[in-house]
């Protein structure tokens, strides 16, 4: 394995673990508009974006063996799939091990240590970065995040995504949603509990594209591999928990949207796209289990939305690449 450090400025690097976004300027708002359908027709785009299939419960996307083939060919389709490659207890470990460097990197006016179960501990003056979307300011440099940047089960992902044996590895960082709904907090010298809201800590990431599609699409052409993102749910994430937002389809057509669309940035950076696009419109959640890996195509349209529920929604960015 090799690596390379996620704290690089993303216009070096791009990835979807950073706070860098370029917004659109206002000029091109009409060309953007009226050019939304690309090369398909807008009666087409429902079937173009057909969401990512969902278990035999229906409350969680469909996962996939890092053994089974077939995962390639549904990355292929949808520009993302969700792969198990932690067992549960490897999540547990991964989460103690988040909320130990967490707490070792805490500034002087924390009050008490953060802990995974208690909301009393998740106010803004506990956390290292609490105005990060991410609540992180750093990599994630635990042993555990090495372990899984390491895991065999996601080298053998990558290494058939990209039928290469030598990969690199992103030094990336932990990624975090505190719950906002009906948190139970402990009352000071007293065993009662209140519960109460906190709509204040919701946050998303706006819908974006994790580097420039145009440059991008441009690199493909020139010979360039593909690009993939990734994250490692190390809690369960119902759709309440909050998280990941894709365009299941959306990587494929992108290579043509980029053609009827003026380019909004030079630069090779976390690109938004523009709210009156078609392509908001078919945004589907993807909630995952426990140790399940969302992989997506770097063409994929995505972003995040709040977590709803009263517990923290925990996760790892890994990517590997030749």
């Amino acid at each position: 394995f090799y690596y390379y450090s996620m704290a690089e400025p993303s216009s070096k690097r791009g990835g979807s673990a950073s706070n860098n976004r370029k917004s659109p300027p206002k000029s091109d708002k009409k060309q953007t508009q009226n050019s939304t359908t690309s090369s398909v027709a807008a009666s087409d785009l429902k079937k173009l974006f057909q969401p990512y299939p969902r278990d035999d419960t229906g409350l969680y996307c469909q996962s996939y063996s890092p053994e089974d083939p077939e995962f390639l060919s549904v990355l292929k389709k949808y520009g993302i799939v969700v792969v198990r490659v932690l067992s549960e207890a490897e999540c547990d470990a991964s989460v103690d091990g988040m909320i130990q460097e967490l707490n070792n990197q805490a500034s002087s006016h924390q009050k008490m240590p953060l802990a995974k179960d208690d909301p009393t501990t998740w106010e803004d003056e506990n956390w290292p970065a609490p105005t990060s979307r991410f609540l992180t300011s750093t990599m994630a440099l635990h042993q555990t995040a090495w372990n899984n940047r390491t895991h065999p089960n996601v080298y053998q992902v990558f290494q058939s995504i990209f039928n290469s044996e030598k990969l690199w590895a992103s030094i990336d960082r932990w990624g975090i949603m505190r719950g906002t709904k009906n948190l139970a907090f402990k009352q000071p010298n007293s065993d009662q509990i209140s519960y109460e809201d906190r709509p204040t800590w919701q946050n998303t990431l706006t819908v974006h594209w994790d580097w420039n599609p145009w440059l991008q699409t441009a690199a493909e052409a020139a010979g360039a591999p593909e690009v993939y993102q990734g994250l490692i749910a190390l809690v369960d994430c119902p759709e309440e928990v909050g998280g990941f937002l894709a365009v299941a389809g959306s990587t494929n057509y992108t290579r043509d949207w980029v053609k009827d669309h003026k380019p909004y940035t030079n630069e090779n950076i976390i690109t938004r796209l523009n709210p009156h696009d078609s392509m908001n419109n078919y945004l589907h959640k993807f909630p995952v289990r426990k140790g399940d890996m969302i992989i997506w195509n770097g063409l994929t349209v995505h972003a995040t939305y709040p977590n709803t529920s009263d517990r923290l929604r925990i996760v790892q960015y890994i990517r590997l690449m030749p």
